[in-house]
């Protein structure tokens, strides 16, 4: 947790929302797919644990989000229409007739 708050504080220009959780999956997958492999008894993909496929596509599913969230312009959010004051206003003037 210490390392995502570092990261959110050392690189906030550069982040956009999401990213610290995307971050954390490739942490979280890159660690689970080093501890399965000192497991015994896993259950087996084609002689590969499980658990370790599934760590692995995570890692490789939140790295593809980021480097293509990263290569893309940002969005442009739309500037909130400033509104004049209220006493500011033009107020047609009655017409006489």
């Amino acid at each position: 947790m210490l390392v995502l708050l570092y990261l959110s504080r050392r690189f906030r220009d550069r982040l956009r929302p999401g990213d610290l959780l995307l971050v954390f999956f490739v942490w979280y997958g890159t660690v689970r797919f080093v501890l399965e492999s000192l497991k015994s008894n896993n259950w087996l993909f084609f002689g590969i644990p499980t658990a370790q496929v599934a760590a692995g596509l995570s890692v490789l599913l939140a790295l593809a989000i980021l480097l293509v969230r990263h290569s893309r312009p940002p969005r442009a959010t739309p500037e909130p229409e400033q509104t004049p004051p209220p006493d500011a206003r033009a107020t047609p003037a009655p017409e006489n007739g």
